[in-house]
């Protein structure tokens, strides 16, 4: 008896040693197996032009049109779904109202607090406002006037945190935008930013004059090689940081024109110096090396749901990488894949083995997205015999006893098109190349 009872004391003890130490996370083979830096990857002729120069103008050309079209008085932008179907600014209304998700405590959201950021939004007036503005801080994009979360239902894999619904996008400092409404209360504003509309803070954006958008807009433009640069005044007093995907209106002596906000919400124009090792002229040259520099710039960040935390996810990060080279690219992995429809090719009957197959044979390294449902990635080609890609990644599905789950690799990422392959928790299914339904041949 007292053998028994000693034996179960000890599995107690371990039981709950084991619960405090919580599980060890999932080594993805890829990541130990293959380098983490894109340039690695280069090959023979990298330095060559994937487009020529005459071209690419026209590319960055079209880029600030796109870029600058808030500050074009053109009334509220109309936005479309998949189907073609137009989308309410307001879209999130319907789908909190059935089902308000969670919050930050892990409990139900309250419907009447839902009710409340209703009315918040002032939907009714809207649009009330038309005004050309700019970002003077990183600021966050929402779907609903506050920076409280929505989550779904956190028992499912893949969902709870970090996927805040209500969570868009993210605006570096100096983006323009067009305040279209405002908040009942007047602190969050809704805008028109150049590859989304949201709220966002009133205090993070500031009016621009006539004057002021046309020296903004006149150009020319530096870019960022180095991620989260801290950009100082004058007189040594810190701005803000410069970004890779960021766009630097330069000034007639060579220093950066960075947007600030005086105390009644108008923009006032300083300057900001930075290294020259830190920055180069818009467009950067479209050749694999230097796409490989400007990706490898963001290779050690954390996955950013929504641009959170000031990180990016999938799409945003091949969004920044391409800003660099004047190549315009939307804003969610859907719209990135379908943009020029006429250069995405379908994917999504062939087999695995023949889809892997047809991308070995027709994709462009370095100019090659390949696109599933929620995921983008960018295609550098092949190393030790496998096609290899870099993208922002959160996790590889897994299925064990019944029960979904992730393998989290959490930031960006290089591996082959089946991370995760080794483990006996993924399904041949959930590997990315099964995955997969489209290529995108850039530009």
């Amino acid at each position: 008896m007292f053998l028994t009872r000693a034996l179960l004391l000890i599995l107690l003890l371990l039981f709950t040693t084991w619960g405090c130490a919580g599980r060890q996370p999932v080594v993805i083979a890829d990541l130990e197996r293959y380098p983490q830096y894109v340039q690695a990857y280069l090959g023979a002729g990298s330095e060559a032009r994937l487009a020529g120069s005459v071209e690419q103008q026209r590319f960055a050309s079209e880029y600030l049109d796109f870029y600058f079209a808030p500050w074009e008085d053109g009334g509220p932008h109309a936005e479309y779904n998949e189907e073609g179907e137009l989308v309410s600014p307001f879209w999130g209304i319907e789908i909190a109202l059935k089902n308000p998700g969670y919050g930050e405590n892990r409990l139900p959201n309250d419907p009447a607090w839902i009710e409340h950021l209703i009315a918040e939004m002032d939907v009714m007036h809207y649009p009330s406002r038309s005004a050309a503005a700019i970002t003077v801080r990183e600021t966050h994009v929402r779907v609903f006037p506050t920076h409280k979360p929505r989550f779904y239902d956190f028992s499912r894999a893949g969902e709870g945190y970090p996927f805040d619904y209500w969570q868009d996008s993210l605006l570096f400092a100096n983006t323009p935008v067009r305040i279209e409404h405002m908040s009942r209360t007047g602190d969050w504003l809704f805008v028109q930013a150049p590859y989304v509309r949201g709220w966002v803070r009133a205090q993070d954006v500031a009016l621009v004059d006539e004057h002021q958008r046309r020296i903004l807009r006149q150009g020319p433009f530096m870019v960022m090689v180095r991620d989260q640069v801290p950009l100082y005044d004058e007189a040594g007093s810190y701005m803000i940081h410069g970004r890779v995907g960021g766009l630097y209106p330069v000034a007639g002596d060579g220093a950066l024109l960075v947007a600030l906000r005086d105390v009644h919400g108008q923009a006032h124009l300083e300057k900001a110096s930075v290294p020259a090792v830190d920055m180069a002229p818009f467009p950067l040259p479209l050749t694999a090396q230097n796409i490989a520099r400007v990706a490898d710039a963001m290779a050690a960040e954390k996955y950013g749901w929504g641009g959170m935390y000031g990180n990016r996810d999938c799409s945003a990060f091949l969004r920044d990488i391409f800003t660099s080279f004047g190549v315009w690219l939307p804003r969610n992995s859907y719209q990135q894949a379908h943009f020029v429809e006429e250069n995405l090719i379908d994917l999504s009957a062939m087999k695995p083995a023949e889809r892997e197959r047809f991308i070995r044979e027709n994709a462009v390294p370095f100019m090659t997205l390949l696109w599933m449902r929620g995921h983008v990635m960018l295609y550098i080609g092949e190393h030790e015999g496998q096609p290899m890609a870099v993208h922002d990644a959160w996790g590889v599905r897994t299925r064990s006893w019944g029960r979904e789950g992730r393998a989290i690799m959490g930031g960006v990422v290089i591996t082959t098109l089946r991370p995760g392959r080794e483990l006996s928790s993924v399904r041949s299914d959930a590997l990315l190349i099964s995955r997969i339904q489209g290529m995108r041949v850039l530009p």
